[in-house]
């Protein structure tokens, strides 16, 4: 159980969300609220880079001599761009 100086903040807390994000309020309420923009964007990002990754292995293992290496070098270069869109995200 919560003091009455905890629910009271609780309280305050919540007047103050309702007040700073009314569209986050009205999710709430209706019980479906969304992921921030920044995630969908993210899993956007991941999504397209996944599709041209395939299309790009894809066309090397074709095309090229060696294409063990430069699938190898690709995976490589997916891992280094995914943690670096993970870390600026």
């Amino acid at each position: 159980m919560l003091s009455h100086d905890d629910r009271s903040r609780l309280d305050q807390i919540e007047s103050m969300l309702r007040a700073d994000d009314p569209v986050l309020d009205r999710a709430l309420q209706r019980g479906r609220p969304r992921a921030p923009r920044e995630y969908r964007r993210a899993r956007l990002r991941t999504v397209v880079l996944l599709a041209l990754t395939a299309a790009v292995l894809a066309l090397s293992v074709v095309v090229s001599r060696w294409p063990m290496v430069s699938s190898g070098c690709l995976l490589a270069a997916i891992a280094l761009s995914m943690t670096a869109c993970a870390g600026g995200a």
